[in-house]
């Protein structure tokens, strides 16, 4: 169903989201394994998805990311901030306020936090020295890291760094966070977890 090369998805129940070279979002039904819907808005690539609630979030090489009602196709919000691709996406929900936020990391080097409910960035986060390719959100903190071999880690709530720590791995591309730890992938072929 799309006219160019996959680069991200994400699944919930029976719905699979696809994002495509094609600029496209496609909404697809496992089961039936048809296509319910496309969301068109974005003028490149899309690079990352993320779905929360009844959203999905797309972030793309436009460097705009854009939030979407799933079920309808409507586009609720979009997100001017970073000047690069957007490269990696994360949701955290304050279960205290009810308040869900975005986290975007760019190849900009900074990472911006965004109010889901308003579409206004809250923080951005500088400090980086490289592209950011991979986050990572646990609890009230974002972890995020790139070109730069540096894993840093951040109160979502307050845009404050907390953490920087210098890794001796090259890119790192990928993020995993699971219970207390994060862990880490990197183009030397190494993957580090941290506590």
């Amino acid at each position: 169903g799309h006219q160019g090369g996959v680069w991200c998805m994400e699944v919930v129940g029976a719905v699979l989201i696809t994002g495509s070279t094609d600029r496209t979002i496609a909404v697809w039904n496992v089961r039936s394994m048809t296509k319910q819907l496309d969301l068109i808005g974005h003028s490149s690539t899309i690079r990352s998805l993320k779905v929360h609630e009844q959203y999905v979030i797309s972030g793309s090489r436009d460097g705009v990311i854009r939030v979407w009602e799933w079920a309808s196709g409507r586009c609720v919000h979009v997100l001017l901030g970073h000047t690069g691709s957007i490269r990696c996406l994360g949701i955290y929900k304050d279960h205290i306020s009810g308040l869900s936020y975005i986290i975007s990391g760019s190849y900009d080097e900074t990472a911006i936090i965004w109010s889901l409910e308003t579409g206004k960035q809250q923080f951005k986060l500088q400090g980086h020295s490289g592209r950011l390719y991979a986050l990572a959100v646990y609890k009230n903190y974002v972890f995020t890291a790139g070109m730069d071999h540096r894993v840093k880690k951040w109160n979502i709530l307050t845009g404050e760094c907390v953490h920087d720590i210098y890794t001796s791995q090259t890119l790192i591309g990928m993020m995993a966070q699971h219970g207390h730890y994060v862990a880490t992938g990197s183009t030397d072929g190494k993957v580090c977890v941290f506590d």
